[in-house]
């Protein structure tokens, strides 16, 4: 689940600490990305498009999926830069996304 504001995703959990500080940074990054990505994608011409996430039986996952016009684009979403992205090839091999980003606090502004 993400929330469109994390203001009010802090104030459900009563956590207002610094991100750097926090136990689920990386879990507050995502959401940050996927609720701009969204409401990026509200403001653009874009709103045909299909968001949505995956993940499977065994736990393997992708944070971001983008549907336009047929074909997938597919983000992972790390709060650090250096952590490695693969994509689980039962993804990759059921919907051949025509490409596949890794989204840090490096690229980020490229995404959003």
């Amino acid at each position: 689940m993400y929330f469109y504001d994390n203001g009010i995703r802090n104030a459900l959990i009563n956590n207002f600490q610094p991100i750097e500080d926090r136990i689920d940074k990386g879990a507050l990054w995502e959401n940050f990305i996927v609720s701009e990505f969204v409401k990026k994608q509200s403001y653009s011409d874009a709103t045909k498009d299909e968001i949505f996430f995956w993940h499977s039986k065994t736990r393997s996952e992708i944070d971001l999926i983008l549907k336009q016009n047929g074909d997938y684009y597919a983000y992972e979403i790390k709060y650090s830069s250096n952590q490695k992205v693969k994509f689980p090839n039962s993804f990759l091999g059921r919907y051949s996304p025509k490409e596949e980003h890794a989204v840090n606090r490096k690229n980020f502004f490229e995404f959003i």
